[in-house]
This record gives C-alpha cells, structure tokens and sequence, in this order.
C-alpha cells in the first residue's frame, strides 16, 4: 500500500473485494498507518480480524507511547496470530522488550509499571524543577529471559542464512550543479586560510 491517497484508497478497496476470492497479503509501512483515514484504519482492522499480522523490524515498535506502536496494536488487536520479526530487538535496555511482547502475548503483565517493576533499574533525577524516573539499569534478566523465551524464537544468523562474503565497493562520486559550486567555493577559502597561516609562519621571528 504506498502512493497517494486516492491511490492507497483504491489499493485497500481491491484487497477487501480478492480477500474472498483469494489469499490477500497486505504490505503497509508503519508511519504510513497514520496517514489512513479512520474509515480506512476501522476497515483494516477488521480485516486482520481472526488474521495473521507480522510486524517486520519490529524495533521500531518499542516506544509504547508511539503513535505507530498504538496504532500497531490497534491493527493487531482482534489478529488470530501476531509475528515480531527483528535483528535486533533490544538496542538500549530491556524496557525495548515491553511493547513487542505485549504485541504477540497481550497479558504477559498486568501493566507496563509492574513490567518496570520487576526488571527495572529506576532512578530518581531531576530535570528543571521537577522529577522524573529514569531507567539506569535492569535486574531480574534471568527471569524476565525464562518469559521473553516463551513467546520468542532465536535464531543465529550463521544458522538460518547462507550469505556470501561481504563485498566492499569504493564508487568514485563526482559533484555537479550548485554542489560542485559549493565545493569550489569552500576549497578557494580553505586554501586561501591555509596560505595565511603558511605566510605567518614565515614571518615569525625566533
């Protein structure tokens, strides 16, 4: 689904109309989610109702306070099946996990604060006049592993992929229009810079 919006209108009518007649996949960005109507996101989600939603890259989803993250559960909310696909599903702290596990397994906890709770490192600072929480650390990884391993299957890459060698290329990229002209530009001043500190150094007396 990508395009304009009268475009991504008639791409979503035409899916609806084939889901009856044939397996219907739809391919959706997630920051495009917010550009559908209400009408358009209320037919969606209907549609994946008793479905399967994958969320690839599902990172992108750890910020439970996202406009994306909503609306990813929203979409998902009534799905029979829920897939998180993602390399890399923790990139700063544990916190990362809360939102994609909830997405497969809403229930896992009771709140996001009893989540914090349990494998939080919490740390009162203060930022102007005010306080606020900040996350500094976790603690009971070995338990919150045990839940995490429940609804999660790891798979090294050296495992699942046959991939070639890495292939380093060095592109010889030339500039033109208002770059080259930019870049003329700040060459004649460094050289010009270079030459008044080149023309001091000769004068100097020691």
């Amino acid at each position: 689904v990508h395009g304009t919006p009268k475009k991504r209108a008639s791409q979503l009518a035409t899916a609806y109309r084939l889901a009856g007649e044939q397996p219907v996949y739809l391919i959706i960005n997630y920051d495009l989610l917010r550009h559908l109507t209400e009408h358009q996101l209320s037919a969606l989600c209907a549609w994946t109702a008793g479905g399967a939603v994958i969320f690839d890259e599902s990172h992108y989803l750890k910020n439970r306070q996202s406009a994306r993250s909503k609306l990813a559960v929203q979409v998902s909310k009534e799905a029979k099946h829920v897939i998180c696909c993602t390399g890399t599903p923790i990139r700063n702290l544990v916190d990362d996990l809360f939102q994609q596990v909830e997405l497969i397994h809403p229930g896992t906890w009771t709140s996001y604060w009893d989540f914090a709770r349990r494998y939080l490192v919490m740390r009162d600072i203060t930022i102007g006049q005010r306080k606020v929480n900040k996350i500094v650390g976790s603690k009971n990884v070995d338990e919150l592993n045990a839940v995490v391993n429940t609804v999660q299957i790891a798979r090294k890459k050296d495992d699942v992929l046959d991939l070639e060698p890495k292939t380093y290329t060095k592109p010889i990229l030339e500039l033109e229009g208002n770059m080259l002209a930019i870049y003329k530009a700040m060459a004649d001043f460094a050289r010009i810079e270079i030459s008044k500190i080149s023309d001091a150094d000769q004068t100097s007396v020691f």
